[in-house]
């Protein structure tokens, strides 16, 4: 496989194992979801755009 799929595999993992980390953590957890998936959508339409 090529290192740019690996590199972004390993990324994607490391961000997903972040979020349900803070997710765990956070005493709102509706909100913090809430607000990650609005931010998602946000940088998908910038990427997407641009």
């Amino acid at each position: 496989m090529s290192p740019i799929i690996i590199g972004l595999v390993l990324v994607s993992s490391f961000i997903h194992a972040i979020r349900d980390f803070i997710t765990k953590k956070s005493g709102d957890k509706q909100a913090f979801v809430l607000l990650y998936e609005l931010s998602a959508i946000i940088f998908i339409r910038f990427f997407i755009f641009t």
